[in-house]
């Protein structure tokens, strides 16, 4: 097996921002170390540009300031969820899914990002917007779960 990195670079600001994208190819599997999410949370926000329409710079870092919302409302969702499970099991068994689908959200963003545009000035962005809507999702069946 063959481990390929790929770091998906962008301009924010006066910083070049960079996530570094491991993969153990043949496995399908993320490399040890932080997750994709992860790696793109560990980067310093940028102000929010007025028109995040203007160019793939303020496109990214609208993406980068969206995603960091769906991240929030993830984590109070599932805050949420856990309070609202009966004993132990159940939160250890919530715990295990969770941890699941990061693997997964992380695995489908990569996916998504390197498909047609692998290397190429757009991989960033679909990388950011993938982590927007699955996150989303994840927030939204969270909230359901939980909702009488």
């Amino acid at each position: 097996m063959t481990t390929r990195t790929r770091t998906v670079r962008w301009m924010a600001g006066t910083a070049l921002l960079s996530v570094t994208l491991c993969a153990t190819v043949g496995t399908g599997q993320a490399a040890d170390g932080p997750g994709l999410a992860q790696r793109v949370l560990a980067q310093p926000a940028e102000p929010r540009p007025k028109d995040c329409d203007a160019n793939m710079l303020s496109l990214k870092i609208c993406a980068a300031a969206e995603f960091r919302q769906a991240d929030k409302a993830l984590n109070t969702a599932y805050q949420a969820a856990r309070k609202e499970m009966p004993d132990d099991k159940a939160r250890a068994l919530l715990l295990d899914a969770q941890r699941a689908w990061l693997k997964y959200r992380d695995a489908m963003c990569e996916w998504e990002g390197d498909g047609l545009y692998r290397d190429g000035s757009m991989s960033g962005l679909v990388i950011l917007n993938c982590l927007t809507r699955v996150t989303t999702e994840q927030a939204k069946a969270l909230d359901n779960a939980i909702k009488p």
